[in-house]
């Protein structure tokens, strides 16, 4: 689920896609203010605007679980979307948003470390959460 608008936005950037195929055109990655949802959790809205849909807000039991939920599920679309070969270019020069450049945007969020599998597993952590993780 999601909140119909998507509210104030905490932090975005603009890229230009290009696609194997197509016309480039601008997008937008972006990450919402975290809200309290009438079901008592955190949610977190998300967006690859002009790459794909809005998706449903990114839940969590803390707002900084929702947010840091939200900021890996947003790093993972995007590495999706290269790996199936559109480029994703900076708006200023034209220059590509290369891995290193998106492992810096990040902070190594969402990587494969033996550390972050092992927290994966924890069964501690909230369904959303390893859910999450797992993307």
């Amino acid at each position: 689920m999601r909140i119909r608008v998507f509210g104030e936005e905490m932090a975005g950037s603009d890229f230009v896609v290009a696609p194997r195929r197509g016309a480039k055109r601008r997008t937008r990655l972006r990450v919402g203010k975290p809200y309290k949802a009438p079901t008592g959790e955190w949610a977190c809205p998300v967006e690859f605007r002009g790459v794909e849909s809005r998706y449903p807000d990114i839940r969590g039991e803390t707002s900084l679980q929702a947010l840091c939920l939200a900021i890996s599920f947003l790093q993972s679309r995007v590495e999706d979307v290269i790996a199936k070969g559109t480029k994703l270019l900076f708006v200023e020069d034209g220059e590509e948003w290369d891995k290193r450049t998106r492992a810096a945007t990040f902070g190594g969020l969402g990587r494969r470390t033996p550390h972050n599998q092992a927290l994966q597993r924890t069964s501690g952590l909230p369904r959303s959460a390893r859910a999450a993780a797992r993307r």
